[in-house]
C-alpha cells in the first residue's frame, strides 16, 4: 500500500510540475532582460554603468553589443499570447525563448542580429509595448525585471532563420519604445541558446531635421487682399535629435524655385505675404534647419483663395415724383461696393414690384454685388417712395348737366354718354382716377321716361369715391293724330243747352307714347288762340246756328294737336202748350171772346213768347 501511495504522490509532482511548465507561456511569464547594453538610472540611460548596475537592457549608441540567452522552460500557448505573422510560429508547446530590450527615445533606427548555438534553424518575430516606459517593473515571476507593457504588444517585424544585420525602424521616435522578441525553433531541434546583438541605436547630429509638409493647404486672404504665411503653417511634422523645435529656423519662399538645394535661396524669407496675384494654385519651399545649420526643405501646393465677398454700400432712401423712371439710376442712386481683390466687382438690384401709379407706394430694391472670384456680397435693402398720396378733391371734376333729349324710339339702353356727356376731370400724376356710371329708368311711358345716371369716380389708389346723378329726360315731339268730325248738327235740349264734348267731335285720336285714357283733351266754340282751358263746352239758344270750334288733343309730353269743325245748333223741340178748361157757354155767346172761353198757354225752351192760335 505504500508503494502504491509513493507513486501516486510521484505523477502528482510529475503533473504540477508540466503544469506549472505549460503555465508559463505569455511574454510576461516568460520574457528575460537583454543583459547588455546601458541602464535606466533615474529614467535617463547610462550607457556605461558601473559593475553589476541590474538590469542592462538599452541599446547603446555606435557600440556593438550581444547577449547569450538560453531557454527557461517557457512554452508556446496561442491562447496565452498568439504570434501571428508572416513566418511559420511555433506549435503548440514547442519551446519560446522571449527577451525584452529597449530603444532610447531619439532612436530612428537600429541593427538587430539573432543567431542560435549550433546548426539550429529559427525564427523570431519582434514586438513593441503599446505603452513606453524609462526604466523597468518589478521582477516577474522568473525574477526578471521587464519594461513597457507586456501584456499588449504590436508587431514590428518577423524575420526566418538566423538574421543578421536586420534594420529594424523605431515606431516612435521620440519616445523610449520597449520591445519584445520571440525565438524558437524551426526545425524540431532543441533550443538551446540564442545570441542576441544590437548596435547602432544613436542618430548623427549632423543630419538635417526630418521634416514633411502638407500636400496643399488652401489660404484665403484678407480684407486688404493680402496675407501673412509662415513655414510653420505649411508643416506636418519638423523633427530633430539633437536640436528643439523652439530653435529651429524658418524660411519660405513662393512660388517654389523647384529646385535642390542644401540651404534656401536669397530670395527665401522667415515669412511670405500673399496677394491678389497669386490667387489660384501654386507651390511654395519650406526650409527648416537645425541649430546647426543643417536645412531640410519640402514643397507644398498652396491654394490661393478670396473668399471675401465686397462690401456693399446701399443709397439713401429716396422719394421721387410718381412719374419719375425708377430705372434711372442718376435719379434713384447707385450703391457702392469695394473689394480686396477686384477693383471693380459687378452691382445688381431687383425690385420687389413694379411702380404702379400710386403716390406713397414704396419700392424695395434690393442690392447685390459678386466679385470676379464668385463671391456674393450681403444684400441691402433702399426703399424707394413714389410721390405723396393725393385723394381725388371734387374740384378736379366738372360732372355733366341734366339734359332732355327730344327724341323718339329710343330705348335707355341706348341713350349713350355721347348724347348726355361725360364727366371732365383733371388727374394728379399720383393719382389713378375710373369713372363708371349706372342708370335707374322712371318709365313716363315707352316713349318718354327719365334716367337718373349715377356717375361715380373712383381714386383707385386712396379709394376715395365721389358721384353725382345726372339727370336725363327723354321727350317724344310727335303730337297725337286725330280725325275730326267736319260738320255737327246738334239740337238744344228742352232747357236750351247742348253740352259738346271733344268725343263727340273725334272720330278717332292716336299718340305714339300716351294711350287714348291718359291722353288730354280741350274744346272751344268760337275763336281763341292757343289750347283752350276747357274740356267741354255748353251751347245755348243764343248759339242757334252754324259756328265753327276746335278740339285739341295733348299727350304728357306736351305735344297738341287740333282739328277744326262746324256746328249747327238747332232747335227742335217745341213749345209746351196747356189747354184753357173746358167751359160751358151760353148758346149765345161769343165764343171767340177769349176772356169768356179762355186762352191757352205755352212755354218754350228759346222762345219765351210762342205764338198761340186756336181754330
Amino acid at each position: 500500500m505504500k508503494t502504491i501511495y509513493k507513486l501516486l504522490y510521484v505523477a502528482f509532482l510529475i503533473c504540477f510540475i508540466f503544469s506549472s511548465i505549460n503555465s508559463q507561456s505569455s511574454p510576461c511569464d516568460c520574457a528575460q532582460r537583454w543583459d547588455a547594453g546601458g541602464a535606466w538610472v533615474n529614467g535617463v540611460v547610462d550607457d556605461n554603468p558601473p559593475g553589476g548596475t541590474s538590469p542592462l537592457g538599452v541599446a547603446r549608441c555606435n557600440n556593438d553589443k550581444e547577449s547569450k540567452i538560453k531557454p527557461e522552460g517557457c512554452t508556446y500557448d496561442p491562447l496565452s499570447f498568439l504570434i501571428n505573422c508572416s513566418v511559420t510560429p511555433p506549435a503548440t508547446g514547442d519551446e519560446v525563448i522571449w527577451i525584452n530590450f529597449d530603444a532610447r527615445e531619439l532612436v530612428s533606427s537600429f541593427i538587430i542580429n539573432v543567431k542560435p548555438k549550433g546548426t539550429n534553424d529559427i525564427n523570431w518575430a519582434l514586438y513593441a509595448s503599446t505603452t513606453s516606459q524609462s526604466g523597468t517593473n518589478p521582477a516577474n515571476s522568473n525574477g526578471e525585471e521587464l519594461s513597457g507593457d507586456c501584456n499588449s504588444l504590436n508587431l514590428v517585424m518577423c524575420s526566418p532563420d538566423e538574421s543578421t544585420n536586420v534594420t529594424v525602424i523605431d515606431p516612435d521616435m521620440m519616445n523610449v519604445t520597449n520591445y519584445y522578441i520571440a525565438v524558437w525553433s524551426n526545425d524540431n531541434k532543441t533550443l538551446k541558446e540564442v545570441t542576441l546583438g544590437i548596435n547602432d541605436a544613436c542618430i548623427d547630429c549632423s543630419d538635417p531635421p526630418v521634416i514633411a509638409c502638407l500636400n496643399q493647404v488652401n489660404v484665403s486672404l484678407g480684407v486688404d487682399g493680402t496675407t501673412e504665411v509662415f513655414p510653420s503653417d505649411f508643416l506636418s511634422s519638423a523633427f530633430d535629435p539633437c536640436t528643439p523645435e523652439s530653435l529651429f529656423s524658418y524660411e519660405i519662399l513662393v512660388p517654389s524655385e523647384n529646385r535642390v538645394r542644401n540651404n534656401p535661396p536669397p530670395t527665401a524669407q522667415p515669412s511670405w505675404i500673399l496677394d491678389c496675384s497669386l490667387i489660384g494654385i501654386t507651390d511654395a519651399d519650406i526650409w527648416v534647419s537645425d541649430d546647426e545649420g543643417n536645412w531640410s526643405m519640402c514643397t507644398v501646393i498652396l491654394q490661393v483663395e478670396d473668399k471675401l465677398p465686397p462690401s456693399l454700400t446701399c443709397p439713401p432712401d429716396m422719394l421721387i415724383d410718381c412719374d419719375d423712371d425708377i430705372s434711372d439710376l442718376n435719379l434713384t442712386g447707385l450703391a457702392t461696393a469695394i473689394d480686396n481683390c477686384d477693383a471693380s466687382p459687378q452691382i445688381s438690384y431687383t425690385d420687389d414690384t413694379a411702380p404702379n401709379g400710386c403716390g406713397g407706394q414704396v419700392i424695395q430694391r434690393t442690392w447685390t454685388s459678386i466679385d470676379q472670384y464668385g463671391n456674393v456680397s450681403p444684400s441691402c435693402t433702399q426703399l424707394i417712395t413714389l410721390g405723396v398720396p393725393t385723394p381725388v378733391d371734387p374740384g378736379q371734376v366738372i360732372w355733366p348737366s341734366d339734359i332732355e333729349l327730344i327724341a323718339c324710339g329710343i330705348t335707355p339702353d341706348t341713350v349713350g354718354t355721347s348724347q348726355t356727356g361725360i364727366p371732365v376731370f383733371t388727374t394728379d400724376p399720383c393719382q389713378i382716377l375710373a369713372i363708371n356710371y349706372s342708370d335707374q329708368v322712371i318709365n313716363i311711358c315707352p316713349q318718354n321716361y327719365k334716367i337718373l345716371r349715377t356717375w361715380t369716380l373712383l381714386d383707385w389708389c386712396t379709394a376715395t369715391q365721389l358721384q353725382h346723378i345726372q339727370v336725363i329726360d327723354i321727350t317724344c315731339d310727335v303730337a297725337p293724330e286725330i280725325v275730326c268730325i267736319a260738320n255737327l248738327n246738334a239740337s238744344l235740349d228742352q232747357d236750351g243747352q247742348l253740352m259738346i264734348f271733344p268725343g263727340d267731335i273725334l272720330l278717332s285720336a292716336l299718340d305714339p307714347c300716351d294711350p287714348q285714357a291718359i291722353l288730354d283733351y280741350r274744346i272751344r266754340i268760337g275763336g281763341g288762340v292757343g289750347v283752350p282751358p276747357d274740356n267741354v263746352v255748353i251751347l245755348d239758344c243764343s248759339n242757334i246756328g252754324v259756328s265753327s270750334g276746335e278740339v285739341w288733343v295733348g299727350d304728357q309730353a306736351g305735344n297738341w294737336t287740333s282739328c277744326i269743325f262746324n256746328i249747327n245748333i238747332e232747335d227742335k223741340l217745341p213749345p209746351a202748350i196747356s189747354c184753357p178748361p173746358d167751359v160751358i157757354v151760353p148758346c149765345d155767346a161769343d165764343i171767340s171772346d177769349l176772356n169768356l172761353t179762355g186762352t191757352a198757354t205755352a212755354t218754350d225752351n228759346c222762345d219765351p213768347s210762342p205764338v198761340i192760335s186756336y181754330t
